[in-house]
Formats: structure tokens, sequence, C-alpha cells
């Protein structure tokens, strides 16, 4: 079981122009292209299940708490996860026989193209490791969303243990503030369960 705090912000459309920019600054890698099976559980947004690169994940919520950097005008939620991961191939592969047999299912295809970055925290520092590392402390994403023909674009910040969500502060107003023009509200700040029902309904 692997633990998280995260913190996420969902916008629609493409991302603007701008955004590379973000990109080449942070010096995010281009981790993957990569497409995602999500269960849609509407009025759930506590629970995600997803098939990815034939491994099934689970995530439960434990705990969502609001966010704030009051001088940058960014608000948001941060929320607390436990994941558990079944790499059985054989079930998985059942499962997404299910998913492409037809588009009447409870299935959600979700296409990525994904930026990311991973820290490890050493004397209260943050060290930029490669994306290519599996474990890290921290990690900053930003990723293109495609879901029934539709655009959208999503800015995270994920946290592997207990207290380094205290680093979001540092890694928003070091490598996302300088450049970002849009605005990081709370009424769009969650993870993607509830992102899915909202784009679905």
């Amino acid at each position: 079981m692997l633990k998280s705090a995260e913190i996420r912000w969902f916008f629609e459309g493409r991302i603007p122009i701008h955004i590379p920019e973000i990109l080449e600054e942070a010096r995010l890698d281009i981790s993957e292209n990569r497409t995602d099976h999500y269960l849609l559980v509407l009025g759930c947004d506590n629970i995600g299940i997803k098939i990815r690169n034939s491994r099934l994940e689970i995530k439960r919520r434990r705990d969502v708490q609001p966010y704030c950097i009051s001088k940058l005008n960014i608000s948001g939620n941060i929320e607390w996860w436990e994941r558990w991961e079944w790499n059985d191939k054989t079930t998985c592969n059942d499962i997404e026989q299910l998913v492409f047999k037809d588009d009447k299912n409870p299935w959600i295809r979700v296409d990525k193209k994904r930026w990311q970055k991973k820290f490890n925290i050493r004397d209260n520092d943050l060290i930029p490791i490669p994306s290519r590392v599996l474990y890290s402390d921290l990690a900053m994403e930003i990723t293109e969303l495609k879901v029934n023909r539709k655009l959208w674009w999503t800015i995270g910040f994920d946290s592997f243990t207990d207290q380094n969500h205290s680093f979001f502060d540092k890694l928003i107003e070091t490598c996302l503030a300088p450049h970002i023009e849009v605005d990081l509200k709370k009424e769009w700040s969650f993870g993607y369960p509830r992102w899915l029902s909202r784009v679905i309904i």
C-alpha cells in the first residue's frame, strides 16, 4: 500500500501556449504518453479504480483539507490517499476485454500526455531527481487529458511521506507561480474521481 498527499487543479480546454515555459523553467520531463481506463462511480469522489498498463489500481481518499497561499491568491484542497496495486495480467486482460467490447460500460478511457518532475528532500532542500527513478519524496506534474473527444489539462503535486506536503508551497512558488496565468481556485481542486463525474454528467 502506498500513501500520498495530493493537490490538483483541473482546467477545460487545451493547455495554454505559455505552459511550455513552465515546463522548460521547471525542467519537467516528458515521462510518458499513456491511456488509463477509470471505473466511473457516479456520486463517489473518495474511491478511484483504474486499469493502467495492464495493472489494476484502487485508491481510497482518507481525508481532505483546504489549502491556501494567500499572497499568491491560490486556494485548493489537499487530499490524503491510500493506493493498492495488482499486477495479475490475466485478470487485467479480462477486464480490458470488457472495456474494449463496446462503449456501453462504466469504464472511461482517458488519454494522457504527462510532464513530470520528481524530488527528494535532503537537509530541508528539494533535490531534483530523474523521472525514471521509481520512488521519490515529492512530484510535480502537468498532464494533458483527452476524454470523450474533449480536451482538459491538470496541474498536480504529490507527496509520498506524511509531512512532505509542507513543501507544496515551495514547489508552487518556485516552479509554477512565476509563469502561471490561470486561476488556481478551490472549486476546481480535487482528484480524478470527482473530475470524471463532472466530465461525464
